[in-house]
């Protein structure tokens, strides 16, 4: 299951050929989830070997660019990081900010 949860780290065009490795190497009491995991976030494989349209596309999960360019990856660490430079702003000389009460 670690292995599921880690193809969010895996190069968007990675995951798919990552996940039938994944599906290959599960154990049958795994079949439930990875039939899951297929149908919401992977795509069934329908005639033609061509994969259904999953329910969230791979980009909403994945967190490989994120990482890879060191931004934010929770909204958590956007609200930080907009307070941390909001008080560099307010510290410029040419910041004024107006107290409202």
């Amino acid at each position: 299951m670690k292995n599921l949860v880690a193809l969010c780290f895996v190069p968007p065009d990675k995951v798919v050929e990552e996940f039938i490795c994944i599906k290959d190497s599960a154990s049958d009491n795994l079949d439930g989830l990875i039939m899951y995991f297929e149908d919401t976030y992977v795509g069934r494989i329908m005639d033609r070997n061509r994969r259904a349209e999953p329910r969230f596309h791979i980009s909403m999960g994945n967190s490989f660019e994120r990482i890879d360019k060191e931004l934010a990856r929770t909204t958590k660490e956007l609200c930080n990081n907009y307070v941390i430079r909001l008080k560099q702003l307010q510290q410029h000389n040419s910041f004024h900010v107006t107290k409202l009460d």
